[in-house]
């Protein structure tokens, strides 16, 4: 995908998101998905384009433009995706997910 199409896509999981406020199995995965396919825009301007997690985490370890925050928040976001979509629990690891999100939003925008 390119950068543009990855934004459509955050939007995309953004919307379902907000319409889905009550449903603490969505939200999380929504906003998850939405920070990743931002990080994705970051890494298509630079015509790289990760198959896995794994992939993606060590492209932002070896890019300029990720600093340590970048690397902490994707790995604080990963975490916590895996901790509430698979074993049911949210509060603190829903925050973790959406503040990475709104972080790598805000790098996009930049």
């Amino acid at each position: 995908m390119i950068e543009k199409e990855h934004i459509e896509a955050a939007k995309e999981w953004e919307v379902i998101a907000e319409k889905n406020n009550d449903l603490r199995f969505v939200i999380p995965q929504a906003y998850f998905y939405s920070a990743m396919n931002y990080i994705e825009a970051i890494l298509a301007k630079r015509n790289l384009h990760p198959r896995t997690h794994e992939e993606r985490s060590s492209m932002m370890r070896d890019i300029n433009g990720f600093d340590a925050l970048d690397r902490e928040m994707h790995e604080s976001m990963l975490q916590g995706r895996r901790e509430v979509g698979y074993r049911g629990r949210n509060g603190d690891k829903l925050r973790k997910i959406k503040t990475a999100y709104e972080h790598f939003k805000k790098k996009w925008q930049k």
